[in-house]
């Protein structure tokens, strides 16, 4: 009896384990046929919203990719080969020549695992690519990947809940690593379309130049995503930016090219459509400013008059730091008239020691703004550029409900704001692994204490470029047993994210990405010191 296996690969787990091919696909081979199956393409349905359905039939309608003069018995090619639909040329992992079929409709192309589309139920299905006149809906594992000046939009499409029938690990197996190596396959792609522009799902909003932005979609975005959308649009015709933050993230993508100097940056190359949509994302920005008004920011010489605990009266909290004889700092938090020792608090708590809180200013935030709470936030520099962020709560006396590493105020932290209202509170910890660098480290607020997420994996805070002086190889996942790829040699390539045990994201200014390991210093798959590898690592105390 055959087993019936649901593998749940998220379009999330897709994005991380983005392990690109860099090298583009040979322009001497395009359009050349690879296969030897039966073409019969009897075409599937598409619905209005331009969504493929792939419809399958007991007839020979696919076109399967297994080329007798490098496959024998079943076994694959040791060399990688291309598929041509239309415009799109993909390059196929050696892994996946004969293993894989294809099925094409009047918009595009759904691949499949060939071992699991032959069984009763046809199964297997990978990924998709197709194009359309107009935007569709957004759902979960769908993504524009390229688009150009008139309109065309070029979708990636990958499963969310994959059914893979077998009772067969082999066959289970295969199929997994070719779900990873979608990445790898999207790395290759060429859309033989003049002035197309590629690697659109690094844009919030690919197509804010040519489309009108929905007041609606904006609504429900951070300010975060809004300021980075609505300076996306400038990045995108080659503006620098002054904010280290902006200028390191838009540094990452392959698309940006920042030539211009912000006070050269000339406002008339910008069309019309660019113009109305910087406005909504203004507006929109405007209007989360409105109704999230926290976290507010308090010099240490006022009294700040908040409702702490929703009990409709406000209360007066005063905030002050003093040198002591000994040369420690005593810090002081006075609620209604009554003075609380915040180190004390803090210490109590279990929380560590406070050792150099900030003179100048205290903060007032609204972590989970629907318990009609608030809390007074203050900033410990603490040693070797390592701040912490302290929060307190009062219920008629004050307690010390946990710390955040880093400073979530975005007006201390490069305009991000580590508040979402919902209970996360997003700071940074730094970390000493191929390079002294930061990461972004995220908190959870349950109602009575921050607490640490227990998460397994950290995006840097996005820092410098390094040169990779020789080919990478890497991994589609932080898995040593998962399908490898290999990024080339160049002058700019990104930290992006870690386990902080040894595995890193590494993105090349060329969009291939894969995962490295790195031991003891060293690249493991290189068996070479990291220095020797990369440019411009270094550690501070």
């Amino acid at each position: 009896m055959k087993k019936k296996i649901i593998l749940f690969v998220t379009a999330g787990m897709m994005a991380l384990t983005g392990c690109g091919a860099g090298e583009k696909a040979d322009p001497d081979f395009a359009g050349k046929e690879i296969t030897s199956g039966q073409m019969n393409t009897e075409k599937n349905t598409e619905d209005t919203s331009g969504e493929i359905y792939t419809e399958k039939n007991t007839e020979d309608t696919s076109r399967e990719m297994n080329t007798d003069k490098n496959t024998e018995n079943g076994e694959s090619s040791t060399e990688e080969q291309q598929y041509t639909w239309q415009e799109y040329t993909i390059t196929l992992p050696k892994e996946w020549v004969g293993r894989c079929v294809m099925e094409e409709n009047e918009a595009g192309f759904s691949i499949y695992q060939k071992a699991s589309y032959e069984s009763d139920d046809s199964s297997g299905y990978i990924c998709s690519f197709f194009h359309t006149q107009e935007p569709v809906e957004y759902d979960y594992g769908k993504e524009i990947i390229a688009y150009t000046d008139e309109g065309t939009l070029y979708y990636l499409v990958q499963p969310g809940d994959v059914a893979c029938n077998s009772g067969d690990d082999i066959i289970l197996g295969e199929y997994v690593r070719m779900c990873q190596q979608v990445p790898q396959l999207k790395a290759s792609l060429q859309i033989a379309v003049p002035g197309v522009h590629g690697n659109a799902d690094e844009y919030i909003f690919p197509t804010s130049s040519i489309y009108k932005l929905d007041p609606a979609v904006l609504a429900e975005m951070s300010d975060n995503i809004l300021w980075i959308a609505r300076n996306e649009i400038y990045a995108r015709h080659g503006r620098q930016f002054d904010n280290w933050y902006l200028q390191q993230y838009f540094n990452r993508c392959t698309w940006y090219k920042g030539e211009i100097p912000p006070q050269n940056f000339q406002e008339n190359v910008l069309n019309q459509m660019e113009k109305e949509n910087l406005e909504l994302l203004l507006a929109a920005e405007k209007e989360y400013d409105r109704r999230h008004p926290y976290p507010s920011r308090y010099q240490a010489s006022e009294t700040a008059r908040e409702d702490l605990n929703g009990d409709g009266t406000a209360e007066q909290i005063r905030y002050q730091v003093t040198e002591q004889e000994s040369r420690e700092t005593l810090c002081t938090i006075t609620v209604n008239g009554e003075t609380y020792t915040a180190n004390e608090l803090v210490c109590s708590q279990s929380e560590g020691i406070m050792l150099n809180p900030t003179m100048d200013c205290f903060f007032i935030s609204d972590i989970l703004e629907n318990d009609g709470c608030l809390e007074i936030a203050v900033l410990d520099e603490g040693p070797s550029e390592d701040p912490v962020t302290y929060f307190f709560q009062y219920d008629g006396t004050l307690s010390c409900i946990g710390l955040v590493p880093g400073i979530p105020f975005a007006d201390l932290n490069g305009g991000v704001n580590g508040f979402n209202g919902f209970g996360n509170i997003a700071g940074e910890s730094r970390v000493d692994l191929i390079e002294t660098a930061y990461l972004q480290d995220n908190r959870w607020y349950d109602g009575s204490r921050i607490v640490d997420l227990g998460i397994k994996w950290y995006d840097f805070v996005p820092s410098a470029s390094h040169v990779l002086y020789e080919e990478l190889p890497v991994y589609c996942e932080w898995d040593e047993t998962s399908a490898a790829a290999v990024i080339p040699a160049q002058r700019e390539v990104f930290f992006l994210s870690t386990d902080r045990e040894g595995w890193i994201l590494v993105k090349g200014k060329d969009g291939s990405q894969g995962y490295m390991l790195v031991e003891d210093g060293n690249v493991v798959e290189l068996n070479k010191p990291a220095a020797e590898v990369f440019s411009g690592l270094r550690f501070f105390d």
